[in-house]
């Protein structure tokens, strides 16, 4: 993986306008469990991205939930949603933050929405 890294790093030096590269990199952070340094490379992604891409989100918030910052991961999934009404998984990915903040019954909702 650290190749792909460096890889990634050096398209971004070369052209840094591209927010495929920063999400990429954000996912191998993610994976790497350095989730810390993919949250900066995601919001780069959003940032730079001419349209919502429901996989920012996505990342973006199970990033926040392993940090257990539930409610940003909310706010994300919720961002989600909104963009793809018809995606399961900001409805599931919601719901078990929700559970995990103590709140069953928009929890029971989003469970419910999925099917």
């Amino acid at each position: 993986m650290s190749q792909a890294m460096d890889l990634i790093n050096q398209s971004i030096q070369v052209k840094d306008s591209e927010p495929i590269m920063y999400f990429l990199r954000a996912v191998l952070s993610y994976y790497q469990e350095n989730v810390i340094q993919a949250i900066p490379d995601i919001e780069s992604a959003i940032e730079k991205a001419d349209e919502n891409i429901t996989d920012h989100y996505t990342l973006r918030g199970l990033c926040y939930a392993y940090l257990k910052f539930y409610n940003d991961a909310i706010k994300d999934f919720s961002t989600l949603v909104k963009i793809d009404p018809d995606n399961p998984d900001g409805y599931f990915y919601r719901g078990k933050c929700y559970f995990l903040v103590g709140d069953f019954e928009s929890a029971y909702d989003d469970y419910k929405s999925m099917t």
